[in-house]
């Protein structure tokens, strides 16, 4: 049988269109059980991202990542240096879903040596969409942050409403009109040890 090349070009785009298709996102992770686990966060370079004012850091968590023995409990969890600046800087933490996974994180401050100082609980976060951010100020002599999955919430599903509207222009005579249409979706997530998260170091605006 003999192809065209109209044929041709269909089964070569068919060939493309397949080799470039994104495999599915992971389920979403809630053990890991006979994994071995640091018992402290490890702040040495290869295992830390080291923030730069202003620009985003992203991490993904999976089944690769490092994670801590919490207790009963084993977490994922990824070290942050944070930037070198005289004054103190706004931090924020950003977890985006990942297939129907969320990261749900908790955060520790830790000095230089590596001490916890400080803790941002997971009831910090709240929605914006269906991602869950937290925002807080640096204080004086933290030097790392650590994000944590929360092990209160990994295997926990949540449902949030989402409202979705679209404008579109109809003629209406000599005239035309905007359209406004509303849809309403309600996704449910797991809280889940795999996921994405962003981090963001800026510096505090000075009051003229």
């Amino acid at each position: 049988m003999t192809m065209t090349r109209t044929s041709f070009g269909v089964a070569a785009a068919c060939l493309l269109l397949a080799g470039c298709a994104r495999p599915p996102p992971p389920p979403p992770s809630i053990s890991l059980a006979g994994k071995t686990c640091d018992s402290a966060p490890d702040t040495a370079a290869q295992r830390r991202t080291d923030l730069v004012m202003e620009k985003a850091a992203e991490v993904t968590f999976d089944n690769n990542s490092a994670c801590l023995d919490v207790g009963a409990n084993k977490v994922a969890y990824r070290v942050f240096g944070l930037p070198p600046a005289a004054e103190p800087s706004l931090v924020s933490v950003d977890s985006r879903p990942l297939g129907q996974g969320l990261f749900a994180p908790a955060l520790q401050l830790l000095d230089a040596n590596g001490k916890v100082v400080r803790e941002i609980p997971r009831d910090a976060f709240s929605f914006h969409g269906t991602d869950i951010y937290a925002g807080f100020r640096t204080h004086p002599g933290e030097a790392y942050l650590v994000v944590a999955s929360d092990p209160q919430s990994v295997g926990q599903q949540i449902s949030k409403v989402m409202d979705t509207t679209a404008v579109t222009t109809a003629a209406a005579g000599p005239v035309f009109i905007a359209v406004h249409t509303g849809a309403e979706s309600i996704p449910t997530f797991t809280y889940a040890l795999n996921g994405t998260v962003t981090v963001v170091a800026r510096p505090i605006p000075k009051v003229k």
